[in-house]
């Protein structure tokens, strides 16, 4: 039997400033995408078409899930 790889998707959160249509003027948004890589997430950020009236670069950036046993100081 041969075994495959598993990939872990990771969660990664997109922050953009740009023209927001329901706004009618620029604003913040983001929005999570899953992928297993940066670079993954920066081509499904860009396939979603929120990007298109972007004013500046997206800031991509992977969400890590607390552990329930860490504490935040």
């Amino acid at each position: 039997m041969i075994m495959k790889e598993t990939v872990k998707m990771k969660k990664y959160q997109v922050e953009y400033y740009g023209w927001i249509p329901s706004y009618r003027d620029f604003d913040s948004d983001d929005f999570t995408v899953e992928a297993t890589s940066l670079k993954e997430a920066k081509e499904k950020a860009e396939a979603t078409g929120k990007l298109r009236f972007a004013k500046y670069e997206p800031h991509i950036y992977e969400v890590k899930n607390k552990n329930e046993n860490e504490r935040d100081y």
